[in-house]
């Protein structure tokens, strides 16, 4: 068995671990070692460099587009409010590919949920162009990309705790978008995540999210900090919605299992739901989103966007789009 505490990671054994090439149990001591306190950023740079090189090529698009995720890892049941503000950030004209996965140390992944939304993980890829350009809004499955990946989960999932896979993860979308809401739950990594993106010659304007909680995204009723990102430059920022006593509604259900998720999306995109926590919590998301791409002016402008986009219907017919043309591809 290896010896991890003295353990020493280097371009090759980076790529022997990411290959899968050691024993089963090696890898899994070897990802158990690789916990947010546990990594400095030099190391965080050699993983995503070594997993981008990874990638199975897809085509470009000519859009700067803007991605929604996050790294997971709170432990906290919770509702997919990166996957529905991504329709509604598509819905306000802003070029979204959502990065994403199955759940790993929670119940319901970005894909838990699309699956029973009808969009399915897998799609030809070569499509990429036209199905962003018809309906503003493509999923990329992350071991779709990254066949590697799959290889990792169960391991994932019977270690339950986060690792420098959950931080790489959002920043593996291979169309290297100009924009991003990008959650994480450890204060550690959401620092070395604005680290990276400040170096990153991709990233114009990068918000790095985390709710007091530890929930990877911002939340009405909580202080959430924030590292506002452009090239070469971060700023953190405490955003604090606590105060509106008219967001302190029903607690949020503490199960959330996909089929529950699904009856919450579909409640918050046929404005059924306008009040709840998990609309505040969407709309707020989406409108930071709306604020980082430059289609609104100011955070509460784009907030005010959102929730304008919920009512009137365009939600609702930018999710009819994109399950349309999913269904399109599969013909």
């Amino acid at each position: 068995m290896l010896n991890t505490s003295s353990w020493e990671w280097n371009e090759q054994t980076i790529d022997d671990f990411l290959s899968l090439r050691f024993s089963e149990d090696e890898t899994r001591s070897l990802l158990a070692s690789l916990t947010p306190d546990r990594i400095t950023l030099g190391i965080f740079q050699a993983f995503v460099n070594g997993m981008q090189a990874k990638a199975l090529a897809i085509p470009r698009v000519d859009v700067k587009t803007l991605d929604c995720c996050g790294t997971g890892g709170s432990g906290i049941p919770r509702f997919n409010t990166s996957t529905t503000a991504a329709f509604i950030m598509a819905a306000g004209g802003v070029p979204v590919v959502k990065f994403g996965n199955r759940a790993a140390s929670s119940k319901s992944g970005s894909f838990d949920l699309l699956e029973l939304l009808g969009i399915p993980a897998t799609w030809p890829l070569e499509a990429l162009p036209e199905l962003l350009e018809t309906c503003g809004l493509v999923f990329l499955y992350a071991p779709q990309v990254y066949s590697e990946l799959s290889g990792f989960m169960t391991l994932r999932r019977a270690l339950g705790v986060p690792t420098i896979f959950n931080s790489m993860g959002p920043l593996l979308n291979p169309l290297q978008p100009a924009y991003r809401l990008l959650g994480a739950s450890s204060p550690i990594m959401q620092k070395m995540l604005a680290d990276f993106l400040s170096h990153d010659r991709h990233t114009e304007h990068a918000w790095v999210l985390r709710a007091s909680s530890g929930l990877d995204e911002l939340v009405s009723d909580e202080l959430n900090c924030v590292y506002t990102v452009t090239q070469h430059s971060q700023k953190m920022i405490d955003l604090n919605f606590s105060s509106n006593k008219d967001l302190l509604l029903k607690a949020p259900s503490n199960s959330h299992t996909p089929e529950e998720n699904h009856l919450i999306f579909k409640e918050l995109v046929s404005s059924e739901d306008n009040v709840s926590p998990h609309y505040e919590n969407v709309c707020l998301n989406a409108g930071a989103g709306l604020y980082v791409s430059g289609k609104a002016a100011s955070l509460e402008a784009g907030i005010q966007q959102a929730k304008q986009l919920m009512v009137d219907g365009s939600v609702q017919n930018t999710y009819n789009k994109v399950r349309k043309a999913y269904e399109n591809l599969s013909r």
